[in-house]
């Protein structure tokens, strides 16, 4: 089982050097992040948890604030928190610890720690009506509901692209964000956004247009186009409460 717990971090650069503090002090000198932190271990048979929130709260304002370190990318910040909050208990262990800066999150996996992923959001706008031509309309009704009322209906969409790089020093470059966002608008938000994807999408004629189909197509479409980067993940919202992840063969 695992407990995720959010903590906002604020740094400012002075002399080469990163400067943290949960306080928020001279803000507006500040790059706001959000680092999230993963935690695994056995539930405590007393207590119900794995770690008290408290404790990750208390390490964290030990550990990773008011000091000072080098870090001259992210990677030097993931590996900075990793190295402090190694050892924080004797219960759990950090597995996972994500970085959200504005719409990028940069992760390190405890399974994987030699790779770093980059996530991108987008928002998209599109139209469809949920309908299985193979079924009879009360089938359909039954199984979408208002989904499949004839004119159809639309949804704001989050989508979210997770890419794969080595965990070095001068990766992922400024060149290779820049790639990520031209590559998806090219592709992705030119073609899907504002567009009916029963009718305006060619690779989703076949198919209801659920949000896990359009996960899947979209990742067909963006697989090969990242290089030196590889795809990872497509997530899709598709309402506040609701999503689609797709990560092709690992699935």
């Amino acid at each position: 089982m695992t407990i995720t717990r959010g903590v906002k971090i604020y740094y400012r650069i002075r002399d080469g050097k990163l400067l943290t503090s949960q306080s928020g002090d001279n803000i507006l000198d500040c790059l706001t992040l959000k680092l999230w932190l993963s935690f695994a271990g056995t539930v405590d048979v007393n207590s119900g948890l794995i770690v008290n929130v408290s404790l990750i709260k208390r390490a964290v304002a030990q550990r990773l604030t008011d000091n000072e370190v080098y870090c001259h990318c992210i990677t030097d910040i993931l590996n900075w928190v990793y190295t402090a909050l190694a050892d924080c208990f004797s219960t759990c262990q950090l597995v996972n610890a994500v970085l959200e800066i504005d719409d990028h999150a940069f992760a390190r996996s405890l399974k994987e720690p030699e790779m770093l992923t980059i996530t991108r959001k987008y928002e998209l706008a599109a139209a469809h009506r949920l309908w299985n031509d193979k079924w009879d309309a009360q089938k359909n009704y039954v199984e979408f509901g208002k989904c499949a009322n004839p004119n159809g209906h639309g949804h704001n969409y989050t989508l979210e692209v997770t890419v794969r790089c080595p965990a070095r020093n001068n990766c992922p470059t400024q060149t290779d964000m820049d790639k990520i966002d031209n590559v998806v608008k090219e592709l992705v938000l030119e073609s899907f956004d504002h567009k009916n994807l029963c009718l305006d999408i060619p690779e989703m004629q076949n198919m209801v247009p659920t949000v896990e189909n359009m996960a899947v197509v979209i990742w067909d479409i963006l697989k090969d186009k990242f290089s030196p980067l590889t795809l990872h993940n497509i997530r899709i919202w598709e309402t506040a409460n609701t999503y689609a992840d797709y990560n092709g063969n690992n699935s």
